[in-house]
Order: C-alpha cells, then structure tokens, then sequence
C-alpha cells in the first residue's frame, strides 16, 4: 500500500476518533482536541492527493477510499453540531442531498463513460465545510474557558451564517456538475433532443375547433429522451427518495436526542461506503447487482416510516428513555441490514482489479 493509501486510511480512522474526542466529557479542552483532529484530516486530504497526483501513484483502492474518508469526517462533525444543538437538521440534509444526488450524477456518468471533472464550486464548498467545522470548535472552546465573551445567541447567529453558507455552497455546487452532464454535445447528455415537424403541424380551418387543433398538432413535437436521463431518473428514485428520506430520520432524532451519535454515524458510513464502490465498479464496467442494496434502501423506508410513527405516537406510550433505547437499537439494526445487504453487493459482483 503507497503513501497517498495509508494517508486515506489514517484519515479514515480521524472520523471516530473525532467524535470520541469531540463528546469526551470531563475533558477541558475536548472541543480543541477535536479541531486539532479535524484539521489533521483536512491536511491529509489535502497531502494524499497531491503526493499521488505528483508521482503517479493514483489507485483504485485510493479512488474508492478517498470519498468516503473525505465524507465521513466532515458528517461526523454535522452530525455533532446538530447532536449538540448548533445548528438546524435541515442544514445536513441539505448537504447530504446534495451527495446523493452526486452518487446519481457520477453514477449515471461513469455509466456512459464519461468523468465529471471537479468544479470550483465543489471545492469552494469543501474549504468553507472545512473552516466552518473548524472555526465552530475554536470559538466553543474559547467560550467554555471564558477566553471569549459570547452569548448563546451570538454563537448561533455565527453557526447559522457558517454552516448556511456551507450548504448553500453545496446546493450551488451540484448544480454545477448537473448543468455539465446537460450542456454535453455529445449523445450522452441529459438534455432531451426536442424538435418540432413544422410541416406536420394541421393548417387551422375556420370550422374546426381549438381542442381538435391542439392535439393534432401537438403530434408534431418529438421528445427524445437520452438514456442517460432515464438512468438518472431511475437511481434519484432510489438514492434521494429513500436515502434523502433516512437522513432525515436520522438527523430529526439525532436533533431531539433519541438518537446517539454513532448509529447515525455508522449508517452514513455504510452508505457512502458502498455509494463509491458502485462508482469504482461502474467505471470499470463491472457494476454488481444492484438488487440487493435496492431491498436495503426500500427497508430502510419502511423503518424510517415506522421510526416517525414511534415518534409521534411514543411518547404517550413510552416514557423518554425508554423511547430514546428503542429507537437507538432500530437504528442499530439498521445499520446491520445496510451492512449485510452491502456485503451482498460487493459479495455478487463480479470481481475487478484493485491496485493498492
């Protein structure tokens, strides 16, 4: 395994230890200790890709990690921020969306052989996540040991304009990619081939009526939808109708505390695991079924649903703790069936290279 690998890896690993550090009680400086972790995963982000772009050393390993590593730590810190009441559950939904409809794009791309090359606005979008986290955790700890005078409500306004801005940024950014795929001149675009037969279109009579021209005349446009359209249509239906749906879940009792950190965190974890494998796969021609990770998405819908239904209609049969047990451990066997079923996936598929 080269270095850019073993730097993914390490960043890898930075993910829990971030939240082990971040909820450390009893510790004075744990929200500093959670920057400095933060920051050396930013830095390692930053270093494996330009140690392997100068010396060649991209792999397919590297390709699959890098994405994860880079999503998992900055959710674990969303995940934080809304578990300690900093910020709306709307603002990582929205990122998050904003990453399963980047799935659907690459996805449907790499389908067509075709690469989405990185946006400035993605990377415009991954500063400002890195410097809000950031910024957030050294202003906490400036306010825990009274180096700095900040009310709460201050300190909210500052989160809310950081983390706004960062999904803002987000939200622009995947337009971006997606008006890419639409602009392409080739075949494999997004954009529908529209033409009207002019010479199709019926000469109006004076007897004849609007509603008898209308029809007949809408016969001339011809809307051909490209393949890549359909395939995009098909996997936002999968990837954002339920994963967008989950999130939400998870982001809603994450925020109302009947829900830890690490079930959420395992979760997305699996999720953005198998999401690159399929891009990896897909680039290669060699995508696994993807049958089993569909049933794993439709079961997690119907959990979410009852999840919300326990919610709603638990807390007059439950007392809190008890409901904050049960949806923890629904969570827990969530995570186990998005486990087993990727396990499937990857186990299905047929073999690739893998170059470390």
């Amino acid at each position: 395994m080269n270095l850019p690998n073993k730097l993914t890896l390490l960043r890898v690993l930075m993910a829990p230890l971030f939240i082990l550090a971040a909820l450390w009680q009893g510790f004075e400086w744990s929200y500093l200790l959670a920057a400095v972790i933060f920051a050396l995963a930013a830095a390692t982000d930053a270093a494996d890709g330009a140690i392997a772009r100068k010396y060649g050393l991209i792999t397919t390993f590297g390709k699959f990690l890098d994405p994860v590593a880079d999503k998992l730590v900055t959710t674990a810190a969303l995940l934080l921020f809304v578990h300690w009441g900093w910020c709306s559950y709307w603002v990582p939904v929205l990122i998050l969306t904003r990453e399963y409809c980047m799935v659907c794009l690459r996805l449907t791309a790499a389908r067509a052989g075709t690469v989405l090359p990185a946006s400035i606005w993605g990377k415009v979008k991954t500063v400002l996540q890195m410097v809000s986290v950031l910024v957030l955790l050294i202003v906490a700890q400036l306010r825990q040991s009274s180096a700095v005078a900040m009310n709460d409500q201050a300190f909210a306004i500052l989160s809310g304009i950081l983390l706004w801005g960062t999904a803002a940024a987000a939200a622009l950014s995947g337009l971006t990619y997606f008006a890419a795929l639409w602009r392409k001149g080739t075949p494999d675009t997004l954009r529908p081939d529209i033409h009207i037969d002019i010479l199709s279109i019926p000469k109006p009579t004076p007897d004849m009526k609007l509603r008898e021209w209308l029809p007949a005349a809408a016969l001339a446009l011809h809307i051909e939808e490209p393949k890549m359209l359909r395939h995009l249509r098909a996997l936002a239906l999968e990837e954002i109708a339920c994963s967008a749906v989950t999130a939400m879940a998870v982001l809603f009792f994450l925020e109302r505390g009947m829900l830890i950190p690490w079930p959420a965190f395992l979760l997305f974890g699996l999720e953005f695991s198998v999401a690159s494998f399929r891009l990896l796969a897909a680039a290669q021609n060699k995508e696994p079924p993807a049958r089993p990770w569909t049933i794993a998405r439709v079961c997690a819908l119907f959990v979410t649903i009852a999840l919300y239904i326990t919610a709603i209609f638990g807390v007059r049969v439950f007392d809190s703790w008890q409901l904050s047990i049960l949806t923890n451990a629904l969570f827990s066997a969530l995570c186990v069936a998005y486990g087993l079923f990727g396990f499937l996936t990857v186990k299905l598929g047929r073999k690739f290279e893998i170059s470390y």
